[in-house]
């Protein structure tokens, strides 16, 4: 596993870390092992970010958002949590 770069998005809490060389199974492992970061794969690279407050709370706005559109428009919606796309 190879570390490409650090850095810093919107808050000095957010930290995003970038690997290189890394298998799927690694990816697997590594996500299951520790669910509070959010992951994402492509290409033998993965993008670990620990999201900050600042994050989460941007998050529950637009669902509250979204949702609330929904009802008033009388659209059925279905809200699911973040998950592995193989």
């Amino acid at each position: 596993m190879l570390l490409l770069k650090t850095k810093n998005n919107f808050s000095d809490t957010d930290k995003t870390i970038t690997l290189a060389d890394v298998s799927w199974e690694d990816y697997l492992e590594l996500s299951q092992q520790n669910p509070e970061y959010r992951y994402s794969y492509y290409k033998n690279i993965i993008t670990v970010m620990s999201p900050s407050r600042n994050h989460e709370r941007i998050k529950k706005t637009i669902a509250i958002l979204i949702e609330t559109y929904c009802q008033i428009e009388q659209i059925k919606f279905f809200a699911f949590g973040s998950g592995d796309i193989k």
